[in-house]
């Protein structure tokens, strides 16, 4: 590497959940894409490399999920800012307003990935509705291109200079298109959800994916030319400079990766834990989004490192958060685990477990009812590697959720999956669920109060009367609301029965196995058992 290390240079603060994307224009201007809602403009004052918050663009009823810029032209000579969100839009705005000029609806799920095109004034979009749309700015009534092949989420598209178009997909595939829309080349190689894309020449770009990988391409041949290994855990976001000298990438294992000529060349820890997104500057400085609101520029001009007081509290961060992320495996807190003095304690049934911290490892044990005593199960492991168990997020049909609940409906049948993002109303995706999988109505209760109970922190619960569920038009139970129509206490995982919907199932004595897929652990740690 022939420059500088990268460090800290400016620290963006005002959103208040993930950012989930950033682009920037020309003069250094950064807009950042958040699950609060909103996506908000920075610009630098010219007082070293300070930036101030200019704009909170606002249009959106759910989540931003992604964000491109296209720079002033003579056609467009303010240029403009777009953002996809998981309410299903696009939203386009001049850059100097904060309202939307153009709500393009289109696609038909979360717009997932937004990308400016090579040609003046064109942008590219990706969907989880398996579509990808290319589109011009000066008429928007339809999409230029409509891209229809993957079999699960579009995650990300890409313009190359040949002109052809990239996308990838949580069916791992890339496919390569032509401008009309028909397929070049299918590649196979990633062996999960490809999350980014970035051209580095003419016929070449680079991928990355939830395998932890970055894969280089020949877009002309259809091959593949070398994988980049170093990253942990998933990768969800690449750039690079135009020849592909320096390559970018940041991901789930809490880090910034720097390549300088497909070497690992840098490697920038984090004081969170997800690494959503990065984008290159100009002037080779990088900016980056992460789970923890915050948006960070790193820079290799020493002239625009943070001062050394900022330098210092940054790195105290992240070894306090490296060290915390030490004393956790998986969703359990290995502090808040009690020790071996628990075991002393008969247990209350066959079978029970606990998990017990003492001191040189964390280890599990099993009550035998038989024995009278507490049978050493085996010692409780961490694990790294980009697997959905170690990131701590939840992929179902490829598109990513906060929970993916497991709902028994009967003996013999496959459990059915309830996927559920925090923020989302509990009413409305229980009577989805119910919907798509054409169960009883008499469910909607236990479905949605599972929801509310296993779900952390608990969702916002409008209790306004005002609400209509818009699949059946009426209103909706409300806990504590003395209403509900089932007594049904649901604590780990719902069963529900198809053969008598008349009346609640019974749950106790639980005479099979109950699988638990997710919990919520600080609630049973802190009984002690589970």
């Amino acid at each position: 590497m022939d420059k500088p290390p990268y460090k800290l240079s400016s620290v963006l603060l005002g959103h208040t959940e993930d950012v989930r994307a950033v682009a920037s224009f020309a003069d250094g201007t950064v807009v950042s894409a958040s699950r609060d809602k909103t996506a908000r403009v920075w610009k630098p004052t010219g007082k070293a490399n300070k930036y101030e918050q200019s704009a909170i663009l606002v249009g959106h009823t759910n989540f931003v999920s992604s964000v491109c810029v296209l720079n002033p032209s003579k056609k467009n000579p303010k240029g403009y800012i777009i953002t996809g969100s998981n309410d299903n839009t696009i939203c386009v705005y001049t850059a100097d307003e904060t309202e939307p000029i153009h709500r393009i609806t289109r696609h038909q799920n979360a717009v997932c990935h937004l990308r400016a095109g090579k040609q003046e004034d064109t942008f590219l979009s990706s969907s989880w509705d398996l579509t990808a749309k290319l589109w011009d700015i000066n008429d928007l009534s339809k999409p230029q291109v409509n891209l229809v092949g993957h079999t699960a989420a579009v995650w990300c598209i890409a313009d190359l200079l040949n002109g052809s178009i990239v996308t990838g997909s949580a069916d791992k595939l890339v496919i390569i298109w032509t401008r009309n829309g028909s397929v070049q080349h299918k590649l196979t190689g990633h062996t999960d959800c490809v999350r980014d894309i970035v051209d580095i020449k003419e016929d070449e770009f680079l991928t990355c994916a939830n395998d932890a990988t970055i894969r280089h391409w020949n877009a002309k041949l259809g091959t593949c030319l070398g994988t980049y290994c170093g990253h942990e855990n998933y990768i969800y976001s690449i750039s690079a400079v135009p020849n592909g000298t320096y390559v970018y990438s940041s991901g789930e294992d809490r880090t910034v990766r720097i390549w300088y000529n497909a070497e690992l060349s840098q490697t920038i820890v984090l004081p969170t834990q997800s690494i959503w997104c990065i984008d290159l500057f100009p002037n080779g400085d990088i900016v980056v989004g992460s789970s923890d609101g915050v948006v960070r520029i790193f820079s290799c001009n020493p002239e625009r490192y943070a001062n050394a007081e900022m330098l210092q509290a940054f790195e105290k961060e992240v070894a306090s958060t490296t060290l915390n992320a030490q004393q956790v495996i998986g969703d359990i807190n290995i502090k808040d685990l009690p020790d071996s003095r628990v075991l002393l304690q008969p247990g209350q049934r066959d079978g029970q477990t606990k998990i017990v911290n003492e001191g040189d490892a964390v280890r599990a044990y099993s009550w035998s009812q038989n024995e009278q005593r507490w049978i050493k199960i085996g010692d409780v492991m961490g694990a790294s590697g980009g697997t959905a168990a170690t990131s701590g997020k939840q992929l179902y049909n490829g598109i990513e959720y906060d929970y993916v609940f497991s709902v028994d409906i009967q003996d013999g049948v496959p459990p059915l999956k309830l996927p559920y993002n925090k923020g989302q109303d509990p009413w409305h995706v229980a009577q989805k669920f119910l919907h798509d999988n054409n169960l009883s109505q008499l469910f909607l209760d236990q479905v949605a109060n599972f929801i509310v109970k296993n779900s952390e922190p608990a969702p916002v619960v409008s209790t306004g009367s005002q609400y209509v569920d818009p699949f059946t038009g009426g209103s909706r139970y409300v806990p504590g609301s003395g209403t509900s129509s089932s007594t049904l206490d649901v604590t780990v995982q719902p069963s529900f029965s198809s053969s008598n919907v008349s009346s609640s199932p019974s749950y106790i004595p639980q005479l099979k196995y109950l699988k638990l897929e997710q919990a919520n652990w600080s609630a049973i740690f802190g009984n002690n058992h589970i």
